[in-house]
């Protein structure tokens, strides 16, 4: 009986070591964890900022690129054709 009494002790204690060693093993998974989604919470914050930016630089661009010098109607813009260079020559 003292036997059978020892050996669930052993069991109790070996459980109990393997409990704490998985519980730890937890937590410092749950820690890394929260770490992880506070650098995604940054980047994400980082991405936006960053997306603005290249949004308001796109549309200064933009507006930059539309004022363009009017064509002169009566200039020709456009090379003769080989043609015309031919009757001139």
């Amino acid at each position: 009986m003292k036997n059978e009494n020892d050996e669930q002790k052993k069991q109790i204690a070996t459980i109990t070591k393997k409990l704490k060693k998985e519980k730890k093993a937890y937590e410092k998974e749950v820690k890394q964890r929260k770490a992880l989604e506070v650098k995604v919470g940054q980047l994400q914050k980082e991405l936006a900022a960053a997306k603005n930016a290249a949004q308001a630089n796109k549309q200064t661009a933009q507006t930059t690129r539309k004022t363009t010098v009017k064509k002169d109607p009566n200039v020709t813009h456009h090379p003769p054709s080989q043609w015309v260079q031919d009757q001139y020559d």
